[in-house]
């Protein structure tokens, strides 16, 4: 992977909370309202293991999402914390498992990898975090339905569609009254 295109480190909760929200949106974007064009992607008559390339669905930081190779991601630039050396990398062979599996535990399989790899990113930037900021992010991601959820229409209707709805225990702090105790002193 060029250098330019290695995800850059994430230095706070908001910026690793959007870049979530919106690998999140891009990957419920492919396996609903672009399921087709995903699927063209990744057909398992053009593409298998004796004639191409084992691909991986990725949710990309601006809402998109991409059905590309596999590859190794690694981070180049030195970190003064103790940080994982590779990022964390997205469900392999989604091209090939179509075929040997039903529609549906495809779709949930998929779709329950991609929350993982998404949990994996998110915690892979937090890795140099306080337990504090970490809490605060999960709860902000146990916001939103899971992408199986979304995904296979179990989530409640209120998210349907409203990937990209940021909660507001991110705008708030975490501990009001220490907020306060602060700026008083």
């Amino acid at each position: 992977m060029d250098i330019q295109n290695q995800p850059a480190p994430l230095n706070s909760i908001k910026e690793v909370f959007h870049d979530y929200v919106g690998r999140r949106a891009g990957i419920i974007k492919a396996l609903t309202i672009d399921f087709d064009r995903f699927l063209s992607q990744i057909n398992p008559g053009k593409l298998s293991k004796s004639n191409g390339p084992s691909l991986c669905l990725v949710g990309l930081p601006d809402k998109t999402w991409e059905a590309r190779p596999h590859q190794i991601w690694r981070i180049e630039e030195p970190y003064d914390d103790p940080m994982p050396l590779s990022f964390p990398e997205p469900r392999r062979s989604i091209n090939i498992t179509r075929d040997v599996i039903s529609w549906k535990d495809w779709l949930v399989s998929l779709a329950t990898h991609s929350q993982a790899w998404l949990m994996s990113v998110a915690f892979f930037h937090a890795a140099r975090f306080d337990q504090q900021k970490k809490r605060r992010l999960f709860q902000n991601i146990n916001c939103f339905p899971t992408v199986t959820e979304v995904a296979t229409s179990d989530a409640n209707p209120v998210y349907r569609g409203e990937f990209d709805r940021v909660p507001y225990l991110l705008l708030r702090p975490a501990n009001p009254s220490s907020a306060r105790r602060r700026r008083m002193r």
